[in-house]
């Protein structure tokens, strides 16, 4: 019964998707050069779902031409239908994150599916984090990436991290003119000035994981959270995942929404990634700490300048960490030190 529904699902959603006017105006366009975001997401992820804010953002800026997106599930769905309808000179952008490898398998899966259906195309993957598991499955897994990419005619791929960069030129050895060191596409983003300042800064805030990529002591973080509530201090957790869907639609009101979260703390306390760039950007004191495939502290690299966001090993968080970061002054976010990163995205996928 089960396998029925969702067979029946996948059913009403080609024939929505086929039917939609978005995919109507994409197949009848005759522009030479088109530009497809593919693979954003409808999860409940809010770090996934900035990254595809982001990119939106970057390739209005940075990159004037005329656009098309398509979510995993309308490439899932839609995927015979949009192979056929895509020209040579078309370019496929791949969305960003951290799927690369073994720890999300599925991502994986569908990521090497859109090499293989459009190795025709140039094709450019947003920046990303590699990890693949020391086991014969991951070489194994690592070698069916490896395959994929050099079937196609032309692609590049976006790192944020050294690490990933090192897996890719040195572990897999493809050559440095397809890799790039980046920092993740959220860093583009700007925070919410006007809102932020109306907003008073009260509560200390954690934001941790509860998934496989999770690396802390969760004894360690609940007795420093006791101990947090017990001096008076107003405590919550939250998350950068959220239950249910969330559409191409909802995708801005419900990003905005958690940053509007991450402004009223006067400190957040993370092993996520985006818990870290969400505070970052809204200009909110953080402490961070990594996660299994240490993308925190990869991205951390890129964002060292800014005094109010700092990294530390999680058996380092005391009490006085949080209280003298709490009291940073003057958390404004920047992202021009970053410019020429940005630039040299725009460059690689217009070349």
């Amino acid at each position: 019964m089960k396998s029925l529904k969702r067979k029946l699902y996948f059913i009403y959603k080609k024939w929505k998707f086929l039917r939609s006017e978005y995919y109507k105006i994409f197949k009848q366009s005759t522009d030479k050069k088109r530009i497809l975001l593919i693979d954003t997401p409808t999860h409940g992820n809010l770090g996934d779902q900035a990254i595809a804010i982001a990119e939106q953002k970057f390739i209005s800026e940075k990159l004037e031409c005329n656009y098309f997106e398509f979510t995993q599930m309308e490439y899932i769905v839609g995927r015979n239908e949009l192979v056929k309808s895509v020209q040579e000179e078309d370019i496929i952008l791949i969305h960003g994150g951290g799927f690369i490898g073994t720890i999300w398998q599925n991502e994986e899966d569908i990521l090497i599916s859109i090499l293989k259906d459009f190795k025709h195309n140039k094709i450019i993957i947003f920046p990303q984090t590699v990890f693949f598991e020391n086991t014969e499955h991951g070489i194994l897994e690592r070698k069916r990436l490896y395959n994929a990419i050099k079937e196609c005619v032309d692609v590049k791929i976006f790192v944020r991290d050294k690490l990933s960069y090192q897996i890719l030129t040195k572990e897999m050895n493809l050559p440095r003119h397809q890799c790039f060191l980046v920092p993740d596409i959220v860093t583009y983003m700007n925070g919410l000035e006007d809102e932020i300042k109306k907003l008073k800064r009260t509560k200390i805030l954690f934001c941790m994981r509860k998934d496989k990529e999770k690396n802390n002591d969760d004894k360690q973080i609940l007795n420093i959270y006791q101990s947090l509530m017990e001096s008076g201090e107003d405590v919550s957790f939250t998350d950068t995942v959220v239950e249910g869907k969330i559409e191409k639609i909802e995708r801005e009101k419900e990003v905005e929404r958690k940053l509007l979260e991450f402004s009223s703390a006067k400190i957040v306390i993370t092993d996520r990634i985006h818990g870290m760039l969400f505070a970052a950007v809204t200009g909110t004191p953080c402490i961070a700490m990594d996660n299994i495939s240490k993308k925190v502290s990869g991205a951390y690299e890129w964002i060292q300048y800014l005094e109010y966001v700092q990294f530390i090993k999680d058996k380092e968080l005391t009490l006085d960490i949080i209280l003298a970061v709490s009291d940073k002054r003057n958390c404004n976010y920047s992202n021009i030190k970053l410019q020429k990163y940005y630039e040299l995205m725009k460059k690689e996928i217009l070349s």
